[in-house]
């Protein structure tokens, strides 16, 4: 017995796969069929980003913490001396984005991981976004105190 399957855009052609060979587990799949479903799980990929979203978890709440002691850098200011609008900003950019970061990040990793991409990447790119963003507060931080 014989299956046909019409390919999207070839107008009359179309594929042909015997029960047989589907059975046997024949891993081509009709052109019509969505690409996800063709992909197969890469298990070091899946080990691995889950393994670095435990771990961002974990550095997303130091980064974050850390943020807090930045608004010890106000210590010797007066209201002539120090921006408090700048310091305020640069403490809650440095509490927060880590926070929202990696909760974007693990989304992300999540959506990929279910359509069976390649996730491994983004706890990645998120450890190094955190660390741009945090550093960057900070210099906001110590230019709002001119001691």
């Amino acid at each position: 017995m014989t299956q046909v399957w019409p390919v999207a855009g070839w107008g009359s052609y179309s594929r042909t796969m015997s029960t047989e060979q589907s059975a046997v587990g024949d891993s081509s799949l009709p052109a019509g069929t969505s690409g996800a479903a063709a992909r197969t799980r890469r298990t070091w990929d899946l080990v691995l980003s889950i393994v670095l979203l435990v771990v961002l978890v974990g550095f997303g709440a130091i980064a974050a913490f850390a943020g807090a002691f930045l608004a010890f850098a106000s210590d010797p200011c007066t209201a002539q001396t120090c921006d408090y609008d700048l310091l305020n900003a640069g403490v809650l950019t440095a509490m927060l984005s880590p926070v929202v970061i990696a909760l974007i990040a693990i989304i992300v990793t999540v959506l990929l991981l279910v359509r069976r991409r390649l996730a491994f990447w983004v706890p990645l790119a998120a450890y190094a976004l955190i660390t741009a963003v945090w550093v960057t507060a900070a210099i906001v931080v110590s230019s709002a105190v001119e001691v």
